[in-house]
């Protein structure tokens, strides 16, 4: 799961609550400096770590 620190929409404590119940099966990526839109904020880093988790 992917999540922009600075979004103010659904705050990144929403991902943290989520991934302490789901335990160690779900992987949380926080990307500071990014918002709601992360994906576009943030495209690059993004993909790299999308690319990491597939590859």
């Amino acid at each position: 799961m992917i999540w922009g620190e600075q979004d103010r929409i659904i705050p990144v404590a929403h991902a943290r609550n989520f991934s302490t119940s789901a335990g160690s099966s779900v992987e949380v990526e926080i990307f500071e400096s990014a918002g709601n839109l992360v994906q576009m904020e943030r495209a690059d880093d993004v993909n790299r770590r999308l690319l990491e988790f597939l590859g």
